[in-house]
């Protein structure tokens, strides 16, 4: 995919994405609606502590503070240990999470190779995940998956804009600061509902501790 940050210049350090780049993923994000749609049925979709463990592994590796901060939130909602949930937002292994099955482990050690190699992991791993998952499984991780980084990049370009605004120098990059502007204008005005959202589960988690 990409670090399409490289293309307005650098200083800031993590995957970001252009305004035509947001505009393209949004695109293929509205197509695969239907699929993500399904992935959070009971019936059909992949298990909630999957899913969660699935954004915190790869917004780990996207290093964004934002869906960190939301889907922490989200994970304790799920019923998932606070010490789980900071394993999944550190750089170390997550093999022992006792919560999830061994393939569950697997289709998550697939999820960061995916997110570090920038969605192109090795042939062998994509290949063994496939296997493991079925045509369809297959799909819907990767529908997933193009969802997170989808969002990572989001909530980096506006920390982008953010750090242009703390260092000068970086807002002489004319074409930079105006895509940083747009995209993170277009991140705050969408996407403060989810940042709420996370607020509110975080709180709810914190009191379902206290009151134990």
């Amino acid at each position: 995919m990409g670090n399409e940050s490289s293309r307005f210049g650098s200083g800031f350090g993590r995957r970001t994405m252009t305004l035509a780049g947001m505009l393209v993923r949004l695109w293929r994000l509205l197509r695969l609606g239907p699929r993500l749609l399904r992935l959070h049925l009971p019936a059909t979709g992949m298990g909630r502590r999957l899913q969660e463990s699935l954004w915190l592994a790869v917004t780990e590796v996207n290093g964004c503070r934002w869906c960190a901060y939301v889907h922490s939130g989200m994970a304790g909602a799920s019923g998932m240990a606070p010490e789980d949930i900071d394993l999944l937002l550190s750089a170390e292994d997550p093999a022992g999470l006792e919560m999830l099955s061994a393939d569950e482990q697997a289709t998550l050690a697939y999820a960061r190779a995916w997110a570090e190699q920038d969605g192109n992991p090795p042939p062998g791993m994509r290949n063994q995940a496939r296997d493991r998952l079925g045509a369809d499984g297959d799909r819907d991780l990767h529908a997933l998956l193009a969802m997170i980084d989808f969002a990572n990049r989001c909530g980096n370009t506006l920390d982008s804009l953010l750090h242009r605004l703390g260092h000068p120098r970086r807002l002489l990059e004319l074409r930079g600061a105006l895509n940083d502007l747009l995209v993170g204008l277009l991140v705050a005005l969408l996407g403060w509902p989810a940042v709420v959202a996370g607020a509110v589960m975080q709180w709810q988690a914190r009191r379902r501790r206290r009151s134990r």
